[in-house]
């Protein structure tokens, strides 16, 4: 424990009856332990996770520890009413340390999320005299439940189906992120939903979703980025018109004295218009048609702060 660091991984394999921890620093070595009677099995095989988050959870509780690999490919922990979902490590998605006073995590179908989005904001189009442009949906866990409500209005919570749930929690999610996981969901997607106080994090075998919590006003933080494996897009501007525009929000941002500016890069779903976004208000939204397009499918957005990609920009 005093020697494992944050790159590390812990290599658990079960065989036979018997469980091996190993981590990747070889002078670590490993050690077996007989797996008791009250274990339950439900796959043999092995998974490489995080050893801090592991060490934290178990720190954390007492009793007797139950573990299985679950049909997504995670490592599932339980120690009485505790449960603990571990995205494997070795699938390319980075890992996080675990809080055990603030991390929530959830595990519901993509299915069942999706048709809840879809109905929280059936009634909520993006025309802002209509509905505030920043509504949210506030999700809800507790007693093994989930319940979700748009953040603006006064309508029944819908529930949902009972979910693997640690602990209680509430926090908001902006509609657009939730707009963006109606399009990314398929009905056979495992979402887990990590929530560390600040961001919730929507990871699928698929794809890793980033998205700020809201609170108050609703302020709209917009999506970091979104993460599909052996699935990059790539698309071309006129570099021209990106940098005059660009060079618009860095001039803004330097006056206003805002230097971490959110800037959004947006291609819409049809491939045919390229969109740019700040969170500075006296900006508006910027388009222009996309030059070519080396990949046809799902659109993407994601966020970078304006600082990163100034020096870029001046070697255009």
């Amino acid at each position: 424990k005093e020697n494992y660091s944050d790159a590390r991984n812990m290599l658990i394999e079960v065989d036979s009856g018997e469980i091996r921890l190993s981590t990747t620093d070889m002078l670590a070595g490993a050690v077996t332990f007989n797996v008791s009677d009250t274990v339950s099995i439900k796959k043999e095989g092995k998974i490489s996770v995080d050893a801090k988050s592991l060490a934290v959870f178990v720190k954390a509780v007492s009793g007797t520890l139950n573990g299985y690999i679950t049909k997504a490919g995670r490592l599932m922990i339980k120690c009485g009413a505790q449960k603990m979902s571990f995205v494997p490590a070795d699938k390319n998605v980075p890992i996080r340390e675990f809080d055990e006073e603030t991390d929530k995590v959830l595990e519901t179908s993509g299915s069942i999320l999706s048709s809840v989005l879809k109905i929280a904001f059936m009634a909520a189009p993006d025309d802002a005299s209509t509905v505030p442009a920043l509504t949210g949906l506030q999700l809800i866990t507790t007693n093994g439940m989930m319940y979700s409500m748009t953040a603006s209005t006064t309508r029944s919570a819908y529930t949902w189906i009972p979910v693997d749930t640690l602990g209680s929690g509430r926090f908001l999610l902006p509609k657009k992120t939730c707009d963006l996981l109606m399009y990314y969901l398929h009905d056979n997607d495992n979402v887990s939903l990590y929530f560390d106080g600040k961001r919730v994090w929507f990871i699928t075998d698929r794809f890793k979703l980033v998205s700020a919590q809201i609170n108050g006003e609703f302020p709209y933080e917009a999506v970091s980025k979104i993460v599909q494996q052996e699935r990059y897009h790539s698309l071309t501007v006129d570099a021209n018109e990106l940098e005059q525009g660009l060079q618009t929000c860095f001039d803004l941002a330097r006056a206003t004295g805002n230097k971490h500016s959110r800037i959004t890069f947006t291609a819409n779903h049809d491939y045919n218009l390229f969109n740019i976004a700040t969170d500075i208000p006296e900006l508006g939204d910027m388009d222009w048609p996309i030059v070519t397009k080396k990949q046809e499918g799902q659109g993407f957005i994601f966020t970078l702060l304006s600082k990163y990609i100034e020096e870029v920009l001046k070697a255009i």
